[in-house]
């Protein structure tokens, strides 16, 4: 991109606020910051190109508006493809003239469609294409003075794109079907260029989770996908009704770049680059993983990451919490902040706690950090206790493998007390057996 566009796409998506979209070639488009943001300060709010609803979720989930239905609700169906379900009438009309109606008579047709691989979502991805191809037919036939308020097909196809791998033949298949479906000045791309877009949409989108972690369907939202990963993020994203929201997780101070983790930061470090490289087909060089040039060891950013972000119940990160009411206090009580302190709840288990001082910026933080004579390098197998550094040796167990040796230990302690509890019940049985015999031949002697 020149500077022209990425002007362009900063002012649409960012205005005058600060931040900003950069381009180079080792981050390709990545966020920056021109001024401090303090922590907890909302810097996106990213509006979605499409929504798809999984195939598991089809009648449970509003396609407009992506309410989930709750035990007892009744939704609403699509009676021309039954496809598409909503939460109300309004949700159903509106959807219908504004996507619904374009695609339906073609969902129709792909529902008769059968995938002979199907790695998980075919058919979702199949309505994703679908939608897709003619969203950008539409967009081709505004006005020319027409201004796009939100997403528009030029940013999806901008987006950062992969080889298909393994999955190469599934996509074809998916394309194929689709172009068989659509009219040819609607489709008229090639088989290999719709590949690459359907690729660039699925390793660019974001999962919509249920509160039981169920993964209910897909969204791509381009604005959001111009954070870079970091093992250390400095910011974090949570849902607003369809829109992606991105706050700071602890203050960044200008000219830096604002980052999010694709992944749990929770692992070792060889794991981490793993599963990047595994879904995400990328080698990460962030700083708890490759020490920055001229910048601190990894473990420094280790200790930051543990001592601040780590929550200590489960494997998620610690974000602000603005309600201020203490962790176990009951609902009633007017309960004081205590001082210099910050209210913290987890992104994963909702644990509230408040943390003994307030998380600095990550310079301030590693600028005491090399000044401290507490500095401490852990050595393998190791851990530093928390009071000396608040430092975790990425090669110790991560909390799920300690949580699931306790569960072990403590199944074998309860497998070895039933078995005492059965032995010492069997002799107790063989005691009571010998006496009742012993008690039987002394009656017997006594009688004769």
């Amino acid at each position: 991109m020149d500077e022209k566009q990425l002007a362009d796409v900063t002012q649409r998506i960012f205005g005058d606020s600060g931040v900003k979209v950069k381009y180079t070639s080792r981050q390709g488009r990545h966020i920056w910051t021109d001024r401090d943001i303090a922590a907890g300060e909302t810097v996106l709010v990213s509006q979605p190109y499409t929504l798809i609803v999984g195939e598991d979720h089809l009648t449970k989930v509003c396609h407009a508006c992506f309410t989930v239905a709750e035990p007892g609700d009744k939704f609403i169906s699509c009676t021309d493809c039954d496809y598409a379900w909503y939460c109300s009438q309004d949700c159903k009309k509106t959807h219908r003239e504004t996507i619904h109606g374009r695609e339906c008579g073609y969902l129709k047709q792909l529902k008769k469609k059968e995938l002979e691989i199907d790695r998980g979502f075919g058919r979702a991805k199949m309505r994703h294409l679908l939608r897709l191809l003619l969203q950008r037919d539409a967009e081709s036939k505004w006005p020319t003075d027409y201004v796009p308020t939100g997403p528009t097909f030029p940013d999806v196809a901008a987006l950062v794109s992969h080889d298909a791998g393994s999955s190469a033949k599934e996509y074809t298949q998916i394309v194929t079907f689709v172009k068989d479906v659509l009219p040819k000045e609607i489709a008229p791309d090639s088989v290999e260029s719709l590949v690459e877009l359907l690729v660039r949409t699925d390793c660019n989108q974001f999962g919509l989770w249920s509160a039981n972690d169920d993964l209910l369907g897909v969204t791509v939202h381009p604005a959001a996908s111009f954070f870079n990963h970091s093992c250390l993020p400095n910011c974090y994203c949570e849902w607003r009704g369809v829109n992606l929201v991105f706050k700071t997780l602890y203050p960044v101070p200008a000219d830096n770049e604002l980052v999010i983790s694709y992944i749990s930061g929770n692992e070792p470090t060889k794991k981490r680059k793993k599963e990047l490289k595994r879904v995400y087909h990328f080698d990460c060089v962030c700083s708890r993983c490759v020490k920055p040039e001229g910048g601190s060891p990894t473990y420094a950013y280790d200790a930051f990451f543990y001592r601040f972000l780590q929550c200590p119940k489960c494997t998620g990160i610690l974000k602000i919490d603005r309600k201020k009411k203490i962790a176990g206090a009951e609902p009633d009580e007017q309960a004081e902040q205590p001082p210099n302190t910050e209210n913290r709840s987890c992104m994963m288990c909702s644990r509230r706690r408040y943390n003994t001082d307030i998380v600095p910026s990550l310079p301030a933080y590693l600028k005491t950090f090399n000044d401290s004579e507490l500095q401490y390098v852990p050595q393998k197998g190791e851990t530093v206790p928390r009071k000396v550094l608040p430092v975790v040796d990425p090669d110790d167990p991560t909390p799920e493998e300690k949580a699931r040796k306790k569960g072990r230990k403590q199944r074998r302690k309860q497998k070895q007390d039933r078995k005492n509890n059965n032995s010492a019940a069997a002799k107790k049985r063989s005691s009571g057996s010998d006496q009742d015999t012993l008690s039987s031949q002394v009656e017997k002697m006594s009688v004769s």
